[in-house]
């Protein structure tokens, strides 16, 4: 191990279950600890809204990055962030990087990043600091001519590594369920459109009575109030179900029980939730969001849908009940693009690139 290259990854892991946390999680948990030596800093703040706790952990990492920069001596920080705040205080963690001389991947996630550019008044300090860094990571080539066409950064120094899914160990076997479910991953709020599936659902449970909807995912006080209100005002309780956050291993075990996956978001990236519906063999209802045409392709291995159009939503789901034919062949359609495209091994391969191009 010591005769290894240090990375340093910096970056949030579960609990609770996001887009970024599970990279983070299943990248140190892949064979590149074979092949690097893998040190880790947990940025998670648990979606604490707590101004102390978040200066805690402000704090706390940046005292461990730089006993890590000058006592353990990575080669490589890669650092995982988003947009807005995320951004800021990842840049300054990658700032104390540079002082210390270290090579500095920036890897960027989250769909909201073009949003907080186009709308701030720093652009010309973002785009000093993309220019700082030895090196980008996007998740799609769409990703990498925004960055490019903005003139935010050299292309050469942009690298495109799409999120993955490791199935390999927890994937469960499908099993026969009785009921017809349809299921949502991901948090129980309005920018994840919750509201517009809950008025879908209605419409659906009109003509087929026997399906469930289960609604996975973490949530607000006051988005599970609203939620419940609906629930009893359409009396629709025992057809629609909320599990709350659950572990990874359960989130896999709803899905391998479900017929139909649906994500009717208004802002993604490359939502992992879709990768582990493929990953499963389910066909995906979506709204055309960041990357979501990249991985989802309209009547190949599910539907693109309308934003804000739960009528539309409704009707998809209820063509895939009355056509099991083509549900099963976007089943069959998603787990062979899975295999090709999303799967653990090619992710890592492709991180492995990028450390190799920098280092």
């Amino acid at each position: 191990m010591n005769d290894l290259e240090k990375i340093l990854i910096l970056g949030p892991t579960p609990p609770p279950y996001g887009g970024i946390a599970t990279f983070v999680e299943e990248v140190l948990k892949s064979n590149l600890k074979n092949e690097y030596n893998l040190l880790h800093i947990n940025t998670n703040r648990n979606n604490s809204k707590s101004l102390k706790e978040n200066i805690n952990v402000f704090l706390r990492v940046t005292f461990q990055l730089l006993y890590l920069l000058s006592y353990k001596r990575p080669k490589l920080v890669h650092i995982h962030a988003s947009s807005y705040l995320s951004f800021w205080e990842k840049t300054f963690f990658a700032f104390i990087s540079k002082l210390y001389l270290r090579k500095v991947v920036y890897h960027i996630h989250g769909g909201a990043f073009k949003q907080f550019y186009e709308q701030s008044l720093f652009k010309k300090i973002i785009r000093f600091c993309f220019y700082f860094f030895d090196g980008i990571i996007v998740l799609s080539d769409n990703w990498k001519n925004y960055l490019h066409e903005q003139n935010l950064t050299y292309k050469e120094k942009i690298f495109v590594v799409n999120n993955f899914v490791d199935l390999n160990v927890s994937k469960p076997k499908q099993t026969v369920n009785v009921n017809y479910n349809v299921t949502f991953v991901g948090r129980l709020e309005k920018s994840k459109g919750i509201y517009e599936l809950l008025n879908a659902i209605p419409h659906v449970l009109n003509k087929y009575k026997y399906v469930n909807f289960v609604l996975v995912g973490p949530y607000e006080k006051k988005d599970f109030i609203r939620i419940n209100s609906f629930l009893k005002q359409h009396n629709i309780c025992n057809n629609v179900f909320l599990t709350g956050p659950i572990s990874k291993l359960k989130v896999y075990q709803e899905l391998s029980k479900s017929k139909i996956f649906v994500l009717p978001s208004h802002v993604e990236a490359f939502p992992i939730s879709i990768l582990e519906a493929m990953g499963i063999g389910l066909p995906i209802i979506a709204t055309p969001i960041g990357d979501v045409p990249e991985i989802v392709e309209n009547n190949i291995n599910g539907f693109l849908i309308k934003e804000n159009d739960f009528l539309d939503m409704a009707n998809k789901i209820m063509y895939l009940i009355e056509n099991e034919e083509l549900r099963l062949k976007m089943v069959n359609n998603n787990l062979k693009k899975f295999n090709e495209k999303y799967n653990i091994n090619t992710a890592c391969g492709n991180l492995k690139s990028v450390y190799e191009s920098i280092l």
